[in-house]
């Protein structure tokens, strides 16, 4: 028999400063400390999420609206959506870049350099994929 050594709760907020937005959350909170924000705008696209790592053995009660102190943040990081979504940014660094015939992909080499690769689909004409080709390029900031 299988039995789950332990597991993270987690709680939506609905309610107070944290109201859903469109049926979008604006915070995420799990029982461990983390926490997920996103940002929208008006008309309701997603522009922003940043995670929170909260530090060990911290312990938030479910519902609870108390926000960490800057001593309890192990680290943070973000993702932002521009271009409708097509260009993604993970800590200000570009992570991807998507496009009709394909998508480029970003690993950063060192502190000057990101490595990129780019897939490209061959398609057919009714659009499917038949094989894709990677090209990796080095740009040095």
């Amino acid at each position: 028999m299988y039995k789950m050594k332990s597991y993270t709760e987690f709680f939506v907020s609905t309610f107070g400063n944290d109201p859903l937005i469109g049926g979008m959350p604006r915070r995420v909170r799990y029982s461990n400390g983390n926490v997920t924000r996103y940002v929208y705008s008006a008309a309701g696209e997603k522009l922003r999420v940043i995670y929170q790592t909260a530090v060990p053995n911290i312990t938030v009660a479910i519902g609870s609206v108390r926000e960490l102190a800057p001593s309890e943040i192990l680290y943070t990081d973000s993702t932002d959506y521009l271009l409708g979504g097509s260009l993604t940014l993970k800590n200000g660094r570009i992570d991807m870049f998507q496009f009709d015939e394909g998508y480029c992909q970003a690993t950063q080499y060192n502190a000057t350099q990101d490595n990129f690769t780019f897939m490209y689909y061959d398609k057919d004409h009714l659009g499917n994929v038949l094989s894709r080709r990677y090209f990796n390029v080095t740009v040095t900031i």
